[in-house]
């Protein structure tokens, strides 16, 4: 496995803390990967701590499914 095949692959992991055998072998001799890979864990830990703004968005669009008005060209 190269590097690029391990990021992917734990791209694709639900836990990037608790990967496949396979993906963790790889990580287990490249220091690049594992600082990849503790990364990618501080990105995830730090997602939902992301400030979201509120949004109509939603009831809008089911009013357009529930009613039929079609999409709402609201900016």
């Amino acid at each position: 496995m190269n590097c690029e095949h391990f990021q992917r692959r734990l791209l694709e992991e639900l836990n990037p803390r608790e990967p496949s055998a396979e993906v963790s072998a790889h990580a287990a001799d490249c220091p690049s990967c594992q600082a990849w890979q503790r990364q990618l864990i501080r990105i995830e830990r730090h997602v939902p701590l992301i400030p979201v703004p509120e949004s109509d968005g939603k009831e809008h669009f089911l009013r357009s499914v529930l009613f039929d008005t079609g999409p709402s060209l609201r900016p």
